[in-house]
């Protein structure tokens, strides 16, 4: 998988009719920054809380294929983390125009040591494996880099 750092923001020739889809949807609620200066704010983020892509996608796909299990019923994954996925019918689309249509599902998780309570979508998570793009500061289902450092006790 490539690394969010070696994805260009620049190399999005779409970037503008990107943003103009993204600000229609709760995407980028509360943003004044453009799309292009989120993603490198983002970025440098990520990279100075030293946290690892690859990392945050398996993990973060691992609760959500966990938590499945259940059935939406809560469930402890690793004696660490209480998981629940709750299913709604339908598919929403990305606002990439990447053509990717994800189930309306939300996972919600909490790290049973430190209280530390997550909130994602699986669109969410497709946004920040495929676009880098973790959503607006006031976005419903932004998952913020700082809060998945603490949620996995990193």
């Amino acid at each position: 998988m490539t690394s969010l750092v070696d994805r260009p923001v620049k190399s999005d020739p779409d970037i503008f009719e990107t943003e103009h889809r993204l600000r229609q949807g709760n995407y980028m609620r509360g943003e004044s920054r453009n799309l292009r200066n989120l993603l490198e704010d983002d970025l440098a983020l990520v990279v100075s809380l030293d946290l690892q892509m690859d990392f945050i996608v398996t993990e973060l796909e691992r609760l959500y294929r966990e938590g499945l299990r259940a059935y939406g019923d809560p469930i402890i994954v690793n004696g660490k983390y209480e998981v629940e996925v709750r299913e709604d019918r339908g598919k929403t689309p990305c606002p990439w125009g990447d053509r990717f249509f994800a189930p309306k599902t939300v996972v919600s998780a909490r790290n049973l040591e430190n209280g530390t309570i997550l909130k994602y979508s699986l669109l969410g998570l497709h946004m920040i494996k495929r676009h880098g793009f973790f959503q607006g500061a006031q976005s419903p289902f932004r998952i913020e880099p700082s809060l998945l450092k603490k949620f996995f006790d990193l």
